[in-house]
């Protein structure tokens, strides 16, 4: 019997820094859950990739929960055009889990997801999967959340932190799971491995 490769599981750990530097702090995941709750549809927070009217590829986030002072959320690249799995109903809604959307439909689709990462963030810390392909995606999409949506002149960036684990021993892994609401993640100041709920 063959044996199964194992699934490698990448989530990096960023700090979020204003673009300028302010009196105030920046608060990030309050604000951008509040812009983000005053849109009443997917539709309402999606940026489009560019300007030309015959290109309808967009970004957006396509579920959030507030929580504990942390912000749970799923970040979605949508292109418009190939084969197509998600509904567009789907994007009427106010959010819809990942899991929902990804399902094959033969009509009345609205693209097909070419990017995914689920991310939380708590203060001035993001931790995101997927970071390589959306880091920046992300970055951008939330600094036009802020401008477009909240009109807001903060702008932020997000700042890798070095890993000071090169591996966690398998024993003192629980479990690992990500959703929309869910994330597993070590806190650093506590340095022990913690469970939020989003809900």
């Amino acid at each position: 019997m063959r044996k199964s490769r194992p699934i490698e599981l990448r989530i990096n750990v960023f700090e979020i820094n204003p673009v300028v530097e302010r009196v105030s702090e920046l608060k990030l995941p309050k604000e951008l859950h509040a812009a983000l709750n005053t849109t009443k549809s997917i539709i309402d927070r999606m940026m489009p990739l560019s300007n030309d009217v015959n290109n309808r590829d967009n970004d957006f986030i396509s579920n959030f929960n507030w929580g504990q002072g942390y912000l749970f959320g799923s970040f979605v690249r949508l292109i418009e055009g190939e084969e197509s799995s998600v509904l567009l109903k789907s994007l009427e809604q106010k959010t819809i889990d990942i899991n929902d959307m990804i399902k094959e439909a033969k009509e009345g689709t609205a693209g097909t997801i070419k990017e995914k990462s689920f991310f939380c963030m708590q203060d001035n810390l993001l931790v995101m999967s997927s970071a390589r392909n959306n880091r920046k995606a992300l970055e951008d999409y939330i600094n036009w959340v802020l401008r477009e949506i909240a009109k807001s002149d903060e702008m932020c960036r997000f700042s890798h932190l070095k890993n000071t684990m090169d591996t966690i021993p398998i024993k003192d892994i629980k479990g690992i799971e990500l959703s929309d609401a869910l994330f597993s993640f070590c806190n650093p100041d506590e340095k022990q491995w913690s469970v939020q709920d989003g809900a």
